[in-house]
């Protein structure tokens, strides 16, 4: 992207700039310069999970401090994953691995443009179909799971499906069981040694049973890296990918039966989750989870990450380079929001990782990323 002049590639001000802070309005500003406005929809605290595989993805499987996440997004362009050296050709409907050659799927013709335009997200647009890949090489079993009224009382108390015990037991223990054969399948993938030699721990410790129900209880209580069974950052996305699998049937007729009921909360109603995007379409936003896919519109006013309802204490920061695509942030917690305002391209604009770019420089100027999230750089 070209960048603007006394602004950087996203055309948002540099971080020494302040926002100027002014009243409260529904008018989309034009440029980067931060309004303060009131997103008006959401609000709520619940637990954020951090340590995602963003940063084993561009090197060796360990966190990152939060002052190195920024700059290595946008800047580092995938150091150490497959396809680093390439650029995105995205004139083809594949792509392939550079040292298996093997063909990809088809990419979404949205996602195949913003790779082309960001050729240096191809690296991790390979590791991400690659992990995905493994795990949807595992056959999945047929789950008969209960209706859904008998999460009805779990629901309206706040307890997510995945945390209950009518639908939430037996899709962890099928999550657990997928576990063990999809680590065999990844480490079969041609990848930069950090990121072999830690699948391959994974591999080691998942081949106990125990193991794999433990990685699961410690997905869903929040992946704490410090609490991690073994390489936190990519035991995680593997584990939300055997996940995908399983909640793949359930997230639309889930979505449909609980339209009719109140969910009211800012975490996910699926996995409890904070949300770390956003769809906004007319006066309506609804949240998007970074780690089961999952969509809900009724949570309160305010921010999502602390209750916070003051509009002067809130603001949106648009970009000219990025049309569609602002960051909701809050100045009481210090979070913020990646909020997609139009139509047709949510393939890359509700994935998360398409835009960590946007992450890093949120971190830049002061902001935490308390959102749930898979990719942390």
């Amino acid at each position: 992207m070209a960048a603007q002049a006394g602004r950087d590639g996203l055309g948002w001000p540099p971080p020494h700039e302040a926002p100027r802070k002014r009243p409260s309005t529904s008018r989309t500003v034009s440029g980067a310069e931060p309004v303060v406005q009131a997103p008006g929809e959401t609000s709520g605290v619940g637990r954020s999970r951090t340590g995602g595989a963003g940063a084993a993805a561009a090197g060796p499987v360990q966190a990152t401090p939060r002052a190195r996440q920024a700059r290595s997004v946008a800047r580092r362009g995938g150091e150490g994953l497959p396809g680093s050296a390439m650029s995105c050709d995205c004139s083809v409907r594949t792509m392939e691995t550079p040292t298996t050659r093997e063909p990809l799927k088809p990419m979404d013709p949205a996602l195949q443009r913003w790779l082309q335009q960001n050729p240096f997200l191809v690296p991790l647009a390979h590791f991400e179909v690659q992990v995905r890949a493994a795990a949807e090489a595992v056959p999945v079993p047929v789950l008969a799971l209960p209706p859904w009224s008998e999460h009805r009382l779990e629901h309206e108390n706040g307890v997510p499906l995945l945390l209950g015990e009518p639908h939430g037991a037996p899709l962890r223990a099928a999550a657990a069981e997928l576990l063990g054969p999809a680590s065999e399948r990844v480490v079969e993938v041609a990848l930069p040694a950090p990121l072999a030699e830690g699948m391959k721990e994974v591999r080691a410790v998942l081949a106990r049973p125990e193991a794999r129900v433990e990685a699961i209880r410690w997905l869903l209580a929040g992946a704490s890296p410090q609490a991690a069974p073994v390489q936190a950052a990519l035991l995680q996305l593997l584990a939300w990918k055997c996940f995908g699998r399983l909640l793949a049937p359930v997230l639309e007729p889930f979505a449909a039966w609980r339209n009719g009921l109140r969910w009211g909360r800012s975490t996910c109603p699926l996995c409890g989750a904070l949300p770390m995007m956003a769809h906004a379409r007319g006066g309506e936003r609804t949240l998007v989870c970074g780690c089961c896919s999952s969509r809900w519109r009724d949570a309160p006013p305010g921010c999502p990450h602390c209750g916070n309802r003051d509009t002067g204490r809130r603001a949106r920061l648009e970009s000219k380079a990025s049309a569609g695509l602002r960051l909701d942030v809050c100045e009481a917690c210090k979070g913020y929001l990646k909020v997609y305002t139009r139509e047709g391209e949510e393939a890359v604009y509700l994935a998360d990782w398409p835009t960590l770019a946007h992450d890093g420089l949120a971190v830049e100027r002061g902001y935490i990323r308390r959102g749930a999230s898979l990719w942390e750089l």
